[in-house]
């Protein structure tokens, strides 16, 4: 791994290409010299403000440069970024910063009661037009210094905070351009959420590689969307899964009008159907398309080019430049695992969090000698690939047979009148735990538990074929398209006492 923090990356391309491209955003181009010289311009201000060292700042994102911008400008100025979701209520921002133990925010609009110091983004966005030489010199971050804490949850419960060094975000940031062969010349587009960290990692990445990025505000917009896909001749895009199914359903397959033009669509955050990787692959198949595997403790860990691979089931790839990964047993001891014998995965390397804010019994049982401790269960395969059957909670256990719940889901969408579906355990008295399926029907369509039934019967070993089945009208997910299994499981136990 390079021993370079990323400000030192933009610093260096800021010198050498100042009027390369950086950021764009739908009314404005930004240089690498424009953003740096802002980058510096309101670090200085920061630091006249009075922001102290190591001190964090919480930062209430928006879509927009300026809100990037701060973030390297805070970690230039020696503080902690915080980046914090866009809608949160001021009594919620409150909340999170007496967790982190600090009176200062970064945003716009916001009243904040007298005792805490607020920096509005209206004040420091002129800095990208004050265009000079620079206000002083500046001493880069320490690469172990902390760089960010970053939340795994956003608007309600208590969040995990999870530490973050400069040193591991530069390994992560190689991650992400070996993940993709991200190259100097890409146009990125970011639709993602940038407090999220797959957004924020893209955007380390691009500026570590010096390449450059766009910026809108998700796909619900959509002609925001295809109008800076076509403006600024953008090479890639980085999705969440629920992103894709907007402009897959809404779109009429206008994806396809870029298919000489992109190089790359990412996806990430959380796994997307074998359905919607074949209409991708059918409306550009000259893209390279790509599913991220890993976590906000363990950045761009496993990378699938799905284009190139999609006869491989339950697969998340390959690892990345700087990860190593691993299995363990149930005792915790380390393993060959395969595909009969799976066992719990591990990641190893630079990339992996420095810990938990303020959680020093979760980071043990999470960050041991180095590596990051998963729940999810699978196995590297004779080629070299590292597969997954599902979260250790949620591989049920079926009279010792082990059902991974995506094998019966993926299944079940091969039914052409099924519009979504989740499977769970539930308890048997007999085999402890069996396969239940939730479904939505697609419109028109009515529920025939027997026709369901017999339509996996025909392509699923027997102990895997759910004895119930039940519709609802939409299953629980998260922003990014993620299944959220434990909703279902708690509805299952109050239902049944």
């Amino acid at each position: 791994m390079e021993q370079k923090v990323i400000l030192e990356k933009i610093y260096q391309k800021a010198k050498e290409c100042p009027d390369k491209c950086c950021v764009l955003e739908k009314e404005r181009r930004i240089t690498y010299g424009q953003y740096w010289n802002a980058i510096s311009r309101c670090a200085a201000y920061l630091a006249e403000e009075g922001i102290p060292k190591e001190m964090r700042v919480a930062v209430v994102s928006e879509q927009t440069a300026v809100f990037l911008m701060a973030v390297s400008a805070i970690h230039l100025a020696g503080a902690v970024v915080v980046p914090l979701e866009k809608n949160l209520s001021e009594n919620r921002i409150i909340e999170i910063m007496e967790l982190m133990d600090t009176p200062w925010v970064v945003g716009r609009n916001l009243s904040m009661p007298d005792k805490y110091f607020f920096i509005d983004f209206n004040n420091i966005d002129k800095f990208f037009e004050e265009y000079g030489s620079e206000s002083q010199r500046w001493d880069f971050p320490q690469g172990n210094a902390l760089a960010d804490i970053l939340f795994t949850t956003g608007t309600t419960g208590m969040p995990k905070g999870i530490q973050v060094t400069h040193f591991t975000n530069t390994a992560i940031a190689e991650n992400v351009i070996d993940s993709v062969e991200l190259a100097e010349d890409d146009v990125e587009l970011i639709p993602t959420p940038i407090n999220h960290s797959l957004g924020l990692r893209r955007y380390y990445g691009a500026m570590y590689r010096g390449s450059t990025i766009g910026i809108v505000d998700g796909v619900i917009y959509m002609e925001d969307f295809f109008e800076m896909l076509k403006k600024y001749k953008m090479t890639a895009v980085t999705l969440v899964p629920t992103m894709l199914s907007i402009l897959l359903k809404f779109s009429k397959g206008r994806l396809g009008e870029f298919d000489h033009q992109l190089r790359f669509i990412q996806l990430g955050s959380a796994p997307i159907s074998k359905e919607e990787q074949k209409e991708l692959c059918s409306l550009l198949p000259n893209v390279r398309l790509y599913n991220t595997y890993g976590a906000t403790e363990a950045g761009c860990s496993c990378i699938l080019e799905f284009s190139r691979l999609q006869d491989k089931r339950f697969c998340i790839g390959r690892p990345t430049v700087n990860t190593a990964v691993g299995f363990v047993d149930d005792n915790g001891k380390v393993i060959t695992a395969t595909k009969d014998k799976p066992g719990c995965l591990f990641f190893e390397g630079p990339m992996t969090m420095a810990g938990y804010w303020k959680e020093p019994e979760l980071t043990q049982k999470v960050l041991q000698d180095g590596k990051i401790f998963t729940n999810d269960i699978g196995y590297r395969g004779e080629d070299g690939y590292i597969y997954l059957l599902g979260r250790k909670d949620e591989v049920i256990n079926s009279g010792g047979n082990k059902i991974a719940p995506v094998e019966v889901e993926e299944t079940m969408l091969r039914c052409e009148k099924i519009e979504d579906c989740a499977c769970i355990p539930v308890w048997d008295p007999v085999a402890g735990q069996i396969p239940k399926l939730y479904v939505v029907m697609k419109s028109g369509e009515e529920l025939c538990q027997e026709e369901l039934i017999r339509f996996l019967s025909e392509r699923l070993e027997f102990f895997k074929i759910p004895k119930k089945i039940e519709q609802l009208d939409k299953l629980p997910r998260a922003y990014n398209g993620k299944l959220l299994r434990k909703e279902l499981r708690e509805r299952e136990e109050k239902k049944n006492g």
